[in-house]
């Protein structure tokens, strides 16, 4: 467990939605001061109400700043990034801390960190985007304890993930003839469901090809921008995002007016404005029962990383007994 100290600052990035505050107040049960708790959000997913209910317990938080136009959210998020250190340098000139823990998504705050933080430091990184971008780094500034790696995450998480996107693109009624970019594990989790579920013709494309535009509805799976090129994809009605940020149509939407609804261009809808289709702001679209067992791998994930302070500066992977006894008690749960 986290060391019962008022001296540790808790700092980082997440969708602010009902289970991530509730995964915060676990934190507070081990003893961090909600006082030192400072989170920035994705403007995407942010629930409504949960900004205010973690102000409300002393925490500092920002829902994510929302892009001036469709397509910079990148440059919006990373500006959230900077301020959220500043605040961290303001706080730990005060002295009142002794020590950092970052938690993140997308690998942002811990790829934008400091090479010279005044404390000790350990963070958790829990998406495979995040996790590829420090691996690009030459140089880490502190211990990395990938929760995106775990073998929990990759084989529990995607099912439920995937059937949240089916349930978005069902409201639509585009679950037939979909193609599917990108063959990692939410991207063959998708296609099981809307198989499963709807009996939808599906095919999954490992990346972009000519082939992929003669599908009726496209999902962005990959993390990167897969826009069509002019002309490229007149058979397509639907195009929706199953990954993180706005990138997966980002030159398409560049430039247009922001919008988290859908976004009429020509005959064509591009799903929550470019933005992934599972998110709606108002409330998560997985169950409480299915997300809890991601808040209780970064839970864990924050623990183990407790005992790498000192650390040599890599990527450790979470112990498989951590994971083993986080499922069985997730499976419990959720039964």
């Amino acid at each position: 467990m986290l060391r019962k100290t008022p001296k540790t600052l808790l700092i980082g990035c997440q969708h602010l939605t009902p289970s991530t505050l509730g995964l915060l107040e676990r934190f507070e049960a081990t003893g961090i001061d909600p006082k030192s708790m400072v989170l920035i959000g994705k403007c995407y997913s942010t629930v409504e109400g949960v900004v205010a209910a973690m102000h409300s317990r002393g925490m500092m938080a920002h829902g994510g700043s929302v892009p001036v136009s469709a397509g910079g959210y990148q440059e919006a998020h990373l500006r959230d990034v900077a301020n959220l250190w500043q605040e961290v340098f303001i706080r730990l000139q005060s002295g009142d801390y002794d020590r950092l823990v970052v938690l993140d998504d997308g690998g942002d705050v811990i790829a934008s960190m400091p090479a010279h933080v005044a404390v000790p430091v350990v963070a958790v990184e829990q998406t495979t985007n995040g996790l590829l971008k420090l691996k690009q780094k030459s140089k880490l500034s502190c211990p990395v304890v990938s929760v995106a790696g775990s073998a929990a995450k990759r084989e529990h998480e995607a099912p439920f993930i995937a059937g949240a996107i089916a349930d978005a693109l069902a409201l639509r009624d585009a679950v037939q003839n979909v193609g599917i970019v990108g063959a990692g594990a939410i991207g063959y989790a998708c296609a099981q469901k809307l198989v499963a579920r709807f009996n939808a013709v599906v095919r999954v494309y490992p990346e972009p090809c000519a082939d992929v535009w003669k599908h009726s509805v496209v999902l962005g799976c990959t993390g990167a921008d897969i826009s069509p090129r002019n002309g490229e994809a007149r058979s397509v009605r639907y195009l929706a995002s199953g990954s993180s940020g706005d990138f997966e149509f980002n030159t398409l939407i560049k430039g247009r007016p922001h919008s988290f609804s859908d976004m009429q261009i020509g005959w064509q809808v591009v799903m929550n404005g470019g933005y992934p289709v599972n998110f709606i702001r108002t409330h998560e679209m997985e169950a409480p029962q299915e997300i809890s067992l991601t808040r209780s791998l970064i839970f864990e994930g924050a623990n183990y990383a407790q005992t790498l302070f000192g650390a040599r500066p890599a990527i450790y992977e979470l112990p498989s007994d951590v994971q083993y006894n986080v499922v069985n008690g997730w499976k419990r749960y959720s039964l």
